[in-house]
C-alpha cells in the first residue's frame, strides 16, 4: 500500500515527520489516534492512502523513541478478539484477524483498539462495544491502549468485545386521529432525559448485550400520555416501558390531545370515582382524546358538615356509574354529579347480634341496616311473625319500639330516626335416662323418661333422677352424670330456647383419659359425662371435640381411631384416648386493630397502620423493608378484596399493615393467605377518621411519642414547656391531600396535609392543630403540631388525646413542667 502512494503523499508524510519530532512518544500515539479519527477511516479502516502513510511514519517515529531493547530470546504471541472480526492495533499498525508476532522477552508494545470502542463506527448499526484485554492470567487493563512487556509465559492477548445492540426510542408525532402539531412529551432513560447517542440517527444509542432499561414517557402541557407501541423485548405498564436489550429493539411514545375536564358537584366539596380512584369536587384532570372512563358517584356520602347527601343526576345524563368518552376538541368540559339532601334511617332488632332480618322496601338481605333516603320518599318496613335464627332458635315478634304495627311506611323529613323490632325466644325440653322408663321429676313434677316439658323461658328447671337403680346382686346402674357435662346429682338450666334433649346417664366404673397433642388446645364433650372420669365397664362413650382456636382435627390415638372428631369407646376396660391437632392459622372477632393500639373506636382509617391479631399466622417473625414495602413476608399476604395490603411485619401472633387510601369507608373484610395458601378471613370497619397515637412505656406509663420544638423526645426527664410547640406522632388521621402512596414513604415535597380538622386535648385544655400532615419519609405515620398555649396544666404527667373531624383517638400521657 505504500509503495502505491503519490509522491505528493510522501512529501505530505515527511512534513508529518517534522511536526511530530518535537513530540514524545505519548504525544506520538495521541497523534496516531487523532489520524484514526479522520473522515477517512471507517468501519475500522483507513479511507485514503495519505492517511496510512502518515499512520506508519508515526508508528515508526514513536519506536525511535524508545531505548534499544537488549538482545533477548524471542516468544511468539498471538493477538485476536472475541468476538473475532472487531479492529484492534498492535504498536500503532491495524488489524482484524488474529495476527501473531515474534518478540523478544522484555521488549514492550502497545495494544489499543484506538477510537473503535464500538464498531463499526457510526452511522452504521453497531455490533461490538470493548471491555477490557486479557492474557491467561486475567485482566491487563480495561483501557482502550495498554502497554505490556514481553514474557515468556504469556503467549496471547486478546481484546474482549460485549455483544451490542441499538435501541430506538421516539415520541410519535401523531395524536391519533390528527397530528400533534407540536412535540407532545419526552422520554427519561433511568429516570434522565434521552437524546440518543450524537453519532447515531436522532433517538439511536448503541447499548451492551443483555442490558435492562427503563424508559418513561412523560407528556408535554396540552397533551396526556396514551400508549407505547408494543414490541419485541418491551415489558410495558403504563407509561413505563421496561427494555431488555436482547434484540435491537425500537420504543415509541404516542401521546394523544388532552382535553381539561373538570369534575363537579352539587353541592360541592363530594367526593366522586374517576377511573377507580377517588376525587375531591371540584377537580380538573387532563384527559386523552376519545379515551373512555368509567364515572361513578358515590351514594350516599356526607359533607364537611356531616350532612348526608344522595345521587340524583349526572349533567351528561349518564347513570350513576357510567362509562364516559372525552370530546376530540380542545374547549374544557365540566361533569357535574347533582346529589339531594337525605336523612338515615336505622333499623335494630332486640336482643341484638342474633341473626335476626328485617323487611325494607321489600327486601330482607341488606348487610347494612342504616339507610340514607333522599327527604321526601316514602319506604315501607316490617317484622316477620315468627323466624328461625342461624343457630335453630325460634323467634316470635313482640312489637316494634315505636308502637307500631308489624308493617309501617316512613316518609323521609317527617318521620324517621331509629327503629327496633323486639323478639322473644320459644323452644322446649326433653329429659331422657339409658335406664327406659327412669323415674324422674322436674321442679318437682314426676314424669318418666322420655318426657318434654314447654316451660316459659327462662323459667329456671331442676331436673332431679335416682342416684342408683338396684338391677341384681352386686349390679348397680350409678348416675354418673348428664350429657350436658353436669355431674351427678340435680341438674339446673334454664328452659332453653329451641327443642333441647338432656340425658341421665348410668353405667359400671372404668376410668376414661382424654388429652389433645399439643396439650390444652380443645373442649371436651363425653355422652354420658363423668365428674371424676370413671364409667361402668362396658358401657360404650361418645365422645366429640371442639378445638381452641387455631387448631384442626387430624386423627384420634390411642383407644379411639379415626380422622373425624368424635368418636365412641367400650369401656370393658379403662381405656386413652389422644386427639392429634394440626396448628391451622385463626382470626379471632376484632382482629383487626389501630396500628398505634386500642382506641375508642373500633374502626381503622384509610391510610392508616394497622394491626391485625391471631394465632398461628406465620411460622417466624421478619419485617418487611421501609419503602417501598413488601406486599408477601414469608409467604403471607393480606388482601381486602383483589387488593394486597403493604406489610410492615408479621409474626405468628400479629401482623402489621397499611391500609390504602383509597380504601372506601363502610363494612369491610380482609383475607390472610399463609405461605401454606391456608386462608382466614376477618370482619372490620373503615371510618374516614381513626386516630390513634403512638405511645413509650416507661415506669408502666404509657407517654405519647412527642418531641420538642427542637426535635429531642419529650421524656418525663426533659417535659414539655408552657408555650412551646409540641410535635405528636400517631396514625388514621384520615385522608391527606394529596393522598399518601401506597406502599411508598410519603416524599418529603409536597406536604401531605391532612384534609380534616384536628385538635388536641391535655387535660381539660383544648388546643387548635397548628399543623397535620402524613410524616415525610415513613408509611402511614401522621403528625399533629400544637403550642402548649394558655390554659395548658403544668408540673406533672397530664393525658393527652388528638381529636379528628369529632373522633378521639387513644389516651396518652404527656410530661409537663
Amino acid at each position: 500500500m505504500i509503495e502505491m502512494a503519490s509522491n505528493y503523499a510522501i512529501t505530505k508524510v515527511s512534513r508529518v515527520f517534522l511536526r511530530v519530532y518535537e513530540y514524545t512518544h505519548v504525544e506520538s500515539r495521541l497523534l496516531v489516534s487523532e489520524i484514526f479519527e479522520r473522515p477517512g477511516a471507517q468501519y475500522g479502516w483507513i479511507g485514503n492512502v495519505a492517511a496510512r502513510i502518515a499512520l506508519l511514519a508515526v508508528a515508526a517515529f514513536s519506536w525511535l523513541a524508545f531505548p534499544p531493547q537488549a538482545s533477548a530470546q524471542n516468544v511468539t504471541v498471538s493477538v485476536y478478539t472475541l468476538p473475532a472480526g472487531a479492529t484492534y492495533m498492535v504498536d500503532n499498525l491495524i488489524y482484524t484477524d488474529q495476527a501473531s508476532f515474534s518478540w523478544p522477552v522484555g521488549s514492550q508494545h502497545y495494544l489499543s483498539v484506538g477510537t473503535y470502542l464500538v464498531q463499526p463506527a457510526p452511522p452504521a448499526p453497531p455490533q461490538f462495544t470493548f471491555l477490557d484485554w486479557t492474557d491467561a492470567q486475567g485482566v491487563v487493563s480495561n483501557q482502550a491502549g495498554a502497554w505490556i512487556t514481553a514474557s515468556a509465559d504469556t503467549t496471547y492477548y486478546v481484546a474482549n468485545f460485549t455483544n451490542t445492540k441499538t435501541l430506538t426510542a421516539t415520541v410519535s408525532l401523531t395524536c391519533a386521529p390528527v397530528s400533534c402539531g407540536t412535540v407532545p412529551g419526552s422520554i427519561l432513560l433511568n429516570g434522565s432525559p434521552y437524546t440518543g447517542n450524537p453519532a447515531y440517527p436522532p433517538g439511536v444509542t448503541p447499548e451492551p448485550y443483555g442490558t435492562q432499561l427503563v424508559l418513561t414517557a412523560v407528556a408535554n402541557s396540552g397533551y396526556v400520555f396514551s400508549s407505547w407501541t408494543p414490541g419485541s423485548n418491551q415489558v410495558i405498564s403504563g407509561n413505563t416501558d421496561n427494555v431488555t436489550m436482547n434484540g435491537n429493539v425500537t420504543a415509541v411514545a404516542n401521546f394523544l390531545l388532552g382535553v381539561p375536564i373538570t369534575f363537579a358537584s352539587v353541592p360541592s366539596g363530594l367526593q366522586l370515582l374517576v377511573d377507580g380512584g377517588t376525587t375531591m369536587t371540584p377537580d380538573t384532570l387532563g384527559l386523552g382524546w376519545g379515551t373512555s372512563h368509567y364515572l361513578s358517584a358515590i351514594s350516599p356520602q356526607r359533607d364537611a358538615s356531616n350532612n348526608w347527601w344522595v345521587f340524583s343526576s349526572w349533567s351528561d345524563a349518564g347513570t350513576m356509574n357510567h362509562t364516559y368518552t372525552v370530546p376530540q376538541s380542545a374547549a374544557p368540559v365540566t361533569l357535574t354529579a347533582t346529589y339531594t339532601p337525605a336523612e338515615v334511617s336505622t333499623f335494630l332488632t332486640s336482643p341484638p347480634n342474633q341473626g335476626l332480618s328485617l323487611v325494607v322496601d321489600g327486601r330482607s338481605n341488606y348487610t347494612d341496616w342504616n339507610f340514607a333516603w333522599a327527604t321526601g320518599t316514602t319506604h315501607t318496613f316490617s317484622a316477620p311473625a315468627t323466624q328461625t335464627d342461624p343457630q335453630g332458635n325460634l323467634w316470635g315478634f313482640t312489637g316494634w319500639s315505636n308502637g307500631g304495627p308489624e308493617t309501617q311506611t316512613v316518609i323521609v323529613g317527617t318521620t324517621g330516626g331509629t327503629y327496633t323490632a323486639n323478639y322473644q325466644q320459644l323452644g322446649q325440653l326433653t329429659v331422657n335416662s339409658s335406664l327406659s322408663s327412669l323415674p324422674v321429676s322436674v321442679n318437682g313434677t314426676s314424669c318418666t323418661t322420655p318426657c318434654t316439658v314447654q316451660p316459659p323461658l327462662g323459667t329456671s328447671l331442676t331436673i332431679s333422677a335416682p342416684a342408683s337403680v338396684q338391677v341384681g346382686v352386686g349390679s348397680q346402674q350409678r348416675l354418673l352424670g348428664w350429657s350436658t357435662g353436669a355431674g351427678p346429682g340435680n341438674l339446673t338450666l334454664p328452659a332453653p330456647a329451641k327443642a333441647t334433649t338432656v340425658t341421665a346417664n348410668y353405667q359400671l366404673m372404668n376410668q376414661l383419659l382424654t388429652a389433645t397433642s399439643p396439650a390444652n388446645e380443645g373442649n371436651w364433650s363425653l355422652q354420658p359425662a363423668s365428674p371424676d372420669g370413671y364409667y361402668n365397664s362396658g358401657t360404650t362413650v361418645n365422645i366429640s371435640l371442639s378445638l381452641a382456636p387455631g387448631y384442626q382435627f387430624r386423627e384420634w390415638g390411642g383407644d379411639l381411631t379415626g380422622i373425624e372428631p368424635f368418636g365412641t369407646v367400650v369401656l370393658s376396660q379403662p381405656r386413652s384416648v389422644t386427639a392429634l391437632l394440626t396448628a391451622v392459622p385463626y382470626l379471632s372477632t376484632g382482629a383487626v386493630t389501630n396500628g398505634a393500639g386500642p382506641t375508642p373506636s373500633s374502626s381503622v382509617a384509610p391510610g392508616s397502620a394497622i394491626s391485625i391479631f391471631g394465632v398461628n399466622l406465620t411460622a417466624a417473625t421478619q419485617e418487611g423493608t421501609v419503602s417501598p414495602m413488601p406486599q408477601t413476608l414469608g409467604g403471607l399476604t393480606v388482601a381486602v378484596g383483589s387488593r394486597l395490603l403493604p406489610l410492615f411485619f408479621v409474626s405468628p401472633g400479629q401482623i402489621n399493615a397499611q391500609l390504602p387510601a383509597d380504601m372506601p369507608v363502610g363494612a369491610s373484610s380482609l383475607v390472610v393467605t399463609t405461605s401454606d395458601l391456608a386462608t382466614v378471613t376477618a370482619n372490620f370497619t373503615i371510618a374516614q377518621d381513626a386516630p390513634g397515637l403512638f405511645a413509650l412505656t416507661s415506669n408502666n406509663k404509657a407517654y405519647a411519642l412527642a418531641f420538642h420544638a427542637n426535635g429531642t423526645l419529650i421524656t418525663e426527664a426533659s417535659p414539655a414547656k408552657a408555650g412551646e410547640t409540641i410535635t405528636l406522632y400517631g396514625t388514621g388521621f384520615g385522608p391527606t391531600t394529596p393522598a399518601r402512596p401506597e406502599g411508598l414513604a410519603v416524599p418529603a415535597s409536597p406536604s401531605f396535609v391532612v384534609t380534616d380538622p384536628a385538635s388536641v386535648q391535655v387535660s381539660a385544655a383544648s388546643f387548635t392543630a397548628s399543623s397535620a400532615y402524613a410524616l415525610p419519609g415513613a408509611v402511614s405515620i401522621d403528625v399533629v403540631q400544637f403550642a402548649l398555649g394558655t390554659g395548658a396544666p403544668s408540673g406533672g404527667d397530664y393525658q393527652v388525646t388528638v381529636t379528628i373531624n369529632s373522633v378521639v383517638s387513644n389516651t396518652v400521657l404527656l410530661p409537663i413542667q
